[in-house]
This record gives structure tokens, C-alpha cells and sequence, in this order.
């Protein structure tokens, strides 16, 4: 392990052990810890527990920021690792608080805010999502996404009367960046739009333009569907384990839109490196199953007008960030697929839902063209067309045929 690894790795256990002690009521000692993930903003330790009160588990897991060039972590920075790791602490905390058994999330014992760091619950070497996608299993696949549909809408629908107690955890911990204004956020689809319209010589008219303007709803924090949000929930966040499917990874998290949440699967989890398509049925399945969830919790995800309209622009907001990805990244292969695939995916499924649902058609209209355009465009040997995850292909070609 390189030295600042190994310097962070006992300087974390230090910190954890007090948190612990306090947590259940006794001193702790826990074992030599191993490094097993590191990013540009974080790393975490897994530590075994040596000794302390018999509540305690085997073993923990302590995320800790670390500094851009080994710069000393800041918690009053409202940049960088320190509000990656304050959301993602405060997410766990809050989502912990909101129900019993099954917890939607690993347990979170507390943290050193100062040293940017928290301890949370080890589950073990258990298979991720992600893992059960790429591998044979249909009907493990698709259990799994079912299940992760139920307590996305789980954590929505319990958290949107709970909104202030994420403020309040959230803002103990340090500041946050200034959200960008909606008008901002559209002005730039808008401007990416613009540049595709004339590389690929595809009319935009005033009306599609008009169609983006109404994305702005989305962020209106009176929106009936304002809740706590994942905002990432992709399938190497989402942990199989025995007690149930568990969400981890909350550096995103914040109150927002549920629906930017509950399109990931209609829409093929946009923000991740793991894309691949989803048979219908099983997609199908999953909003069914979200929405039933969601009810429960939010009535006005009652409203079919409501609810169809808000489906719309959210798999509408994640296209356009596609596309503004698609045009603006210097890497053309994300993953398991290819930036061009991922376009032309979210642009077909898009007129297809404004179809569908006759809400932003000239915006839907206009995508179905585009697509049409960047498919036949020559970027590589690759098909253009996005290929099923491998658990769904043999169920994929049987629909098929």
C-alpha cells in the first residue's frame, strides 16, 4: 500500500474507533484495515473488529476524503471531495432514520467531520447489481431490478415529508455548492441542441426549443414528486443483500425531482458505466412496480395527467444531458458502450415516450431524427445500436423470434 494509504489507513482507524466507542457504548479496537476502492475523491478501509460490546459487527467499512494532490481536506470548502463525502454521509444517515427493517441502506454509525470521514456497515463480499446483469441469470436480473424499483420508491415516498431532516443533517456538516438555476440548466440543452442541429443538419425549430423550456418544472421545489433523491442510482450502487437490496453511494444525493430517479430503467441507467438494453417486460414490470410503491407514500402519484407529464421531461432531461455528453466527451467508448449508442438509445426511447404520452412531441419529433442521424454516422467498428445485457439476450432473442 503506498505510504499516504497507509498513513490515512491508521490515522482512519484512530477516528473510527472513537466513533464506535461512542456509538455502542464501550471501547473498540479493530484490526490492521485493507484499501479495496479508491477514487479521485475518496478511499475506503475495511477493518476488522478485534474487540469491543458485543452489538457491535465483525467488521466495518470507513469512507474518508482525501485531497485533490494530497491538499489538506477542508470541511468548510463548499468544492470537491468535502461535499462528495458530506452528502453521501448525510444520505446515509438520513435514510438510515426513515425505517426499520429492511433498511434501504448500510447502516451509518457516525463520522469525524473534521477529518472527512464516517464509518458505515460492511455487507460483505455480496454481488452487486451490476454483477447479476452481466452475468446469465435472467430471472436473478430481473428479480433484482424489480426490487431495486420498490425501494427506490421506497426511499422517495418516506422521505418527502421528511425533507427539512435532510437540510438540517445535511447543512451540519458543511456548506453546499449553489444549485444552478433551471433557465441556466435549459439555456445550455438549448446551446448543445444548436451545435448538434447544425453538425448533423437537423431543422430546430421554435417549438422544440419551447419544449425544452418546459424541462424547467422539474426543478420546482413545490413539484408534487420533491423528494430526496439518489440521483445515480446505477447498478454498481445497489448491493444484493440477504436481508435485501441495499443503496449505497450517495455523493450526488440531494432533495430533487423523484422522477430523475424513477426513469433509470426506462431510460437505461444514464449516468453509468454499465449500459446495455432491458427487455420491455421486464421495464415494464418495474414502473408498475415503482409507482405502486411510490402511491403508497405520495398520492399524487395518483394523477395519470400529473404522473405522465413529469415521466416525459424526466427521461427528456437525461436525452439532453446525453446528448450534451455525446457532443462535448473526449471518450467515445463509457463502459460497455459507446457514447454514440447511448444517444441513439435515449433518443429513440424518448419519441417513443412523447408518443406515447403526447407531451413535448416537437422535442421527441426532433431526438427521432437526430438519432436517426448520429446511427448512421461512421464512429468505429461498433454497432450504433446498443446490445441487451448479457443475463437478457437468450430471453431477448426468444421475444424476438
Amino acid at each position: 500500500m503506498p505510504q499516504l494509504s497507509q498513513e490515512l489507513m491508521l490515522d482512519s482507524a484512530a477516528s473510527a474507533q472513537q466513533i464506535l466507542s461512542s456509538r455502542f457504548g464501550g471501547p473498540v479496537l479493530l484490526g490492521n484495515g485493507t484499501s479495496f476502492k479508491a477514487s479521485g475523491r475518496s478511499i475506503l478501509f475495511r477493518f476488522d473488529v478485534v474487540d469491543g460490546p458485543s452489538a457491535l459487527p465483525r467488521s466495518i467499512i470507513v469512507k474518508r476524503a482525501i485531497g485533490r494532490d494530497n491538499e489538506r481536506f477542508d470541511p468548510s470548502s463548499s468544492q470537491g471531495s468535502a461535499v462528495a463525502l458530506f452528502n453521501d454521509w448525510a444520505g446515509l444517515e438520513f435514510l438510515g432514520r426513515l425505517t426499520g427493517d429492511p433498511l434501504l441502506v448500510p447502516r451509518c454509525y457516525g463520522g469525524d467531520r473534521n477529518l472527512g470521514l464516517f464509518v458505515m456497515e460492511d455487507l460483505g463480499q455480496i454481488p452487486r447489481l451490476d454483477q447479476i446483469l452481466l452475468g446469465n441469470d435472467a430471472t436473478a436480473a430481473d428479480t433484482a431490478l424489480i426490487d431495486m424499483a420498490s425501494v427506490l420508491a421506497r426511499m422517495h415516498g418516506l422521505s418527502a415529508s421528511r425533507r427539512s431532516d435532510f437540510v438540517d443533517l445535511r447543512d451540519a456538516l458543511g456548506p453546499r455548492p449553489d444549485p444552478l438555476r433551471p433557465e441556466q440548466v435549459c439555456a445550455g440543452f438549448k446551446a448543445i441542441l444548436q451545435r448538434l442541429a447544425n453538425h448533423f443538419g437537423v431543422d430546430l425549430g421554435a417549438a422544440v426549443l419551447s419544449d425544452v423550456d418546459r424541462l424547467t418544472a422539474l426543478f420546482r421545489e413545490d413539484h408534487p414528486f420533491w423528494t430526496y433523491t439518489h440521483r445515480d442510482p446505477c447498478p454498481d450502487n445497489w448491493m444484493l443483500a440477504d436481508q435485501g437490496i441495499r443503496l449505497l453511494d450517495f455523493e450526488y444525493g440531494a432533495l430533487g425531482n423523484s422522477m430523475l430517479d424513477g426513469v433509470f430503467g426506462r431510460i437505461h441507467f444514464p449516468t453509468c458505466w454499465c449500459t446495455n438494453r432491458i427487455p420491455e417486460p421486464v421495464i415494464g414490470r418495474m414502473e408498475q412496480t415503482y409507482r405502486n410503491e411510490l402511491v403508497k407514500h405520495l398520492p399524487a402519484a395518483q394523477d395519470e395527467a400529473l404522473y405522465a407529464r413529469t415521466f416525459v421531461e424526466a427521461c427528456a432531461l437525461h436525452t439532453l444531458e446525453t446528448l450534451r455528453q455525446y457532443l462535448t466527451s473526449k471518450v467515445r467508448l463509457w463502459g460497455i458502450a459507446t457514447m454514440q449508442q447511448r444517444a441513439v438509445l435515449r433518443t429513440t426511447l424518448l419519441a417513443e415516450m412523447t408518443e406515447q404520452h403526447g407531451h413535448l412531441g416537437s422535442l421527441g419529433h426532433w431526438c427521432r431524427m437526430l438519432g436517426a442521424r448520429i446511427s448512421q454516422a461512421n464512429e468505429g467498428q461498433r454497432s450504433a445500436h446498443i446490445p441487451y445485457y448479457p443475463a437478457f439476450r437468450e430471453q431477448a432473442t426468444s421475444l424476438r423470434s
